[in-house]
């Protein structure tokens, strides 16, 4: 095999290596962005759920009030 080749071999071994590692990289970065979309999935879940216990809480006061209005309370 001549020098020429043996270069090429090397040089494409070496780009595979690059690859293999980019990859793991980009593996590491995708599992990241998918954890902290998942961690603000939850908090806005449980956001929503908050703000909609209190509209419900807000909006049976109200209904208690106008009932008590209509009943002349």
């Amino acid at each position: 095999m001549s020098d020429d080749m043996t270069i090429i071999l090397n040089a494409i071994q070496g780009l595979r290596e690059d690859m293999e590692r980019m990859e793991g990289s980009i593996r590491g970065d995708m599992t990241k962005i998918e954890e902290s979309i998942r961690g603000d999935m939850t908090k806005m879940e449980e956001s929503i759920h908050e703000d909609m216990g209190q509209m419900e809480g807000s909006i049976r006061g109200d209904m208690a009030k106008m009932e008590g209005s209509i009943r002349g309370d």
